[in-house]
C-alpha cells in the first residue's frame, strides 16, 4: 500500500456528507456572493478585454501587461488583496471539498487495491496550482509595471495547470458520480 492509498484509507472517516456539505456551501458563496463583487469593482471602469488573468486558461506577457496597465493603480490593488484574501481559501475549500467528494465516491465504487483512488487526490493539486497563481499575480499586480517576463510565464503556467487539474477533478467527480448511482441502483432493488 503507497502512501496516497494508506492517506485514501485514513481520509474516509472524514469523506462524510456532513463534512462535504459546508465545503459546498462555501463554494457557492464564493461563486455567487464574494467573486461577483470583487469582479464587478475590479472591472466596473474601461479594462481591455473585461477578464481578470486567472480566468483564462493561459496569457502571454504583452497580453497580460496590457491587462494589468488597463486595471488602473485602484483595481490593481484590489485584485492582488482578492487574490491572497479571497482566493486563496477557496483554493483550499474547494480542494479538499473536492477531494472528499472523490473520497467518498470512489470508495464506494472502486476496488480497494486500485490505483484509481490516487486520482482523488488531483483537486488538491488544483488549489495548490491556484495558490501558486495567486502568489504570482499578487506580485506582479505590486511590483506593476516592473515585473519580469519570467513571472508572467510562470504565473501563466499555474494559471493553465489550475485549469487543468480541477477540469480533471470535475470529470473524475462525474465519473464517480455516475459509478455511484449505477452501481447503488441494484441495491435498492
Amino acid at each position: 500500500m503507497n502512501m496516497f492509498e494508506k492517506l485514501h484509507t485514513r481520509l474516509i472517516p472524514v469523506a462524510q456528507v456532513r463534512y462535504i456539505l459546508p465545503g459546498i456551501f462555501l463554494i457557492l458563496l464564493f461563486n455567487f456572493v464574494f467573486f461577483p463583487q470583487g469582479r464587478n469593482r475590479l472591472l466596473e471602469d474601461n479594462t481591455l478585454s473585461g477578464h481578470l488573468l486567472d480566468t483564462k486558461f493561459s496569457y502571454g506577457v504583452d497580453e497580460a501587461f496590457d491587462l494589468m496597465q488597463s486595471y488602473g493603480p485602484e483595481a490593481r490593488t484590489v485584485y492582488w488583496k482578492m487574490a491572497l484574501v479571497v482566493d486563496n481559501p477557496y483554493a483550499v475549500v474547494y480542494s479538499l471539498a473536492l477531494m472528499l467528494l472523490l473520497i467518498l465516491l470512489f470508495s464506494a465504487t472502486v476496488p480497494e487495491n486500485s490505483l484509481l483512488k490516487v486520482l482523488s487526490f488531483v483537486p488538491l493539486l488544483a488549489g495548490l496550482a491556484d495558490i501558486a497563481e495567486n502568489a504570482c499575480l499578487a506580485y506582479m499586480l505590486r511590483s506593476f509595471p516592473d515585473i519580469s517576463e519570467d513571472i508572467i510565464k510562470l504565473s501563466s503556467f499555474f494559471t493553465s495547470m489550475k485549469w487543468i487539474f480541477l477540469t480533471g477533478s470535475l470529470i473524475l467527480l462525474a465519473w464517480g458520480t455516475f459509478k455511484y448511482f449505477s452501481s447503488a441502483r441494484p441495491n435498492h432493488k
